[in-house]
C-alpha cells in the first residue's frame, strides 16, 4: 500500500498580509463587531488602502489553491495557525470569503 502524498501547506509566516487580515478582522471575538466572517472581509475591503486588498487577495488566492480539496479540520487549522478566532463551520463559509477575495 502506498502512502498518499502529503499534502503542500502554507507556512504563516509566507502570508503576512493574510495573517494581519486576520488579526485586524477575524480576531477571537470577531463576531461581537461583525455579524460573520463574510461581514469582517467586506468590512476590511472597504477599509483597506492603497495595496492592502490586493496583498490580502493575492494570499488569499494562494490559500485557496493550495486547500481548495482539503478538509475542513485541515481549513480550520490552517486559520487557527494564523492566529484566527474564525473557524469556518461549513465551506459555505470559505467560499463566502473566496467570493470577495477571488479565488
Amino acid at each position: 500500500m502506498k502512502a498518499s502524498p502529503k499534502r503542500s501547506t502554507i507556512d504563516p509566516a509566507e502570508v503576512p498580509a493574510l495573517r494581519q487580515f486576520v488579526h485586524g478582522y477575524l480576531y477571537k471575538g470577531y463576531t461581537e463587531e461583525y455579524d460573520s466572517a463574510e461581514a469582517a472581509a467586506r468590512e476590511f475591503r472597504s477599509d483597506a488602502e492603497g495595496d492592502e486588498f490586493v496583498a490580502v487577495a493575492t494570499e488569499w488566492k494562494r490559500f485557496y489553491a493550495t486547500y481548495q480539496s482539503a478538509s475542513l479540520p485541515e481549513i480550520k487549522e490552517f486559520f487557527k495557525s494564523l492566529g484566527s478566532g474564525w473557524s469556518p463551520g461549513d465551506p459555505e463559509e470559505v467560499e463566502a470569503l473566496a467570493r470577495i477575495f477571488g479565488k
